[in-house]
């Protein structure tokens, strides 16, 4: 049987996106284990715009659990420690799943694929000796594997989250993050290395939608964020995005350390990646409110 609901309550679950990394606050200013910007992620942006279209309560909560590096399977097997929109920790540790089945949400919001597949980490699943060639880049065990445990296991999750709460689940599809001058790896530099991009995020895509696709029908929505979709890269880990915003720090810090992420650009802002290899990968501010204004605006179809 299903835990009793006792009023609004939307769950924001997944990895580093929706743990608001990118926002405002310094992404390892290490406050928990899961580098947690609390408010400023989209998943409580989605619930305040919820609750000012009046599908959601006044007094709706907001429980975020997600957490930065999570992938599917870790949402099942990794403890995390709830957290509000305003940070204040609650409750007990419990895994991901664990503690959305006993909140019994009105609403998850859901972003995963990127640790499955390597996604923030992409040269790794580059094969050497490709000679510019995306398709001869790709190394199809390591790719495959990533998908086919992806699939797997999000499956598993969803169909959680689907037979233990009442919960609407909202899924997000992955953006690309790859800048257009991006560093590379070797033998599959600059355009190479875009298509390579653009191709995975595609496969990692179909999984998800597919995925949610075989839920019953009004359970499970997709928020498309690739495609037409304008989402905002971090360009460097100091946060808020005014201080990114400036020139000399940039200039004296990509010295030492720009673009070192083979997602990110050589040169120039907002693609440059700052103290952080990552974070030119994760969206900022503006990236996190168009998210956010995506999502709410497929949950405000139903």
């Amino acid at each position: 049987s299903r835990f009793a609901r006792q009023r609004d309550l939307l769950v924001a679950m997944g990895d580093s996106v929706a743990a608001g990394f990118g926002r405002d606050r310094s992404d390892f200013s290490g406050s928990d284990e899961c580098f947690r910007s609390e408010g400023d992620a989209y998943g409580a942006l989605v619930a305040a715009q919820l609750i000012e279209a009046g599908a959601l309560s006044v007094d709706a909560d907001t429980m975020i659990v997600a957490c930065a590096g999570a992938s599917a399977a870790s949402l099942r097997g990794v403890q995390v420690q709830p957290t509000d929109e305003n940070g204040d920790r609650f409750g007990d540790l419990g895994s991901q799943l664990d503690l959305a089945v006993e909140a019994n949400p009105t609403i998850i919001t859901l972003t995963i694929g990127t640790t499955d597949v390597s996604l923030f980490d992409a040269q790794r699943l580059i094969e050497p000796g490709a000679d510019g060639d995306p398709d001869a880049a790709r190394n199809v065990f390591l790719v495959d594997h990533g998908l086919n445990a992806l699939d797997q296991n999000l499956r598993l999750a969803l169909d959680t989250l689907v037979e233990s709460t009442d919960a609407h689940i909202a899924i997000t599809t992955l953006y690309d993050p790859t800048a257009t001058s991006p560093f590379g790896v070797e033998s599959c530099e600059a355009a190479c290395f875009v298509t390579f991009m653009e191709r995975l995020v595609e496969d990692i895509n179909t999984v998800i939608v597919e995925a949610a696709a075989d839920q019953p029908p009004g359970r499970v929505s997709v928020a498309r964020l690739d495609g037409e979709a304008d989402i905002w890269e971090a360009s460097n880990g100091f946060g808020p995005d005014v201080l990114r915003d400036l020139g000399p720090l940039e200039n004296i810090v990509d010295v030492f350390t720009g673009g070192s992420s083979a997602t990110c650009a050589r040169t120039g802002a907002p693609d440059v990646a700052l103290i952080s290899t990552l974070d030119c990968v994760h969206p900022n501010e503006q990236g996190h409110r168009e998210i956010a204004r995506i999502v709410a605006s497929v949950l405000l179809e139903l």
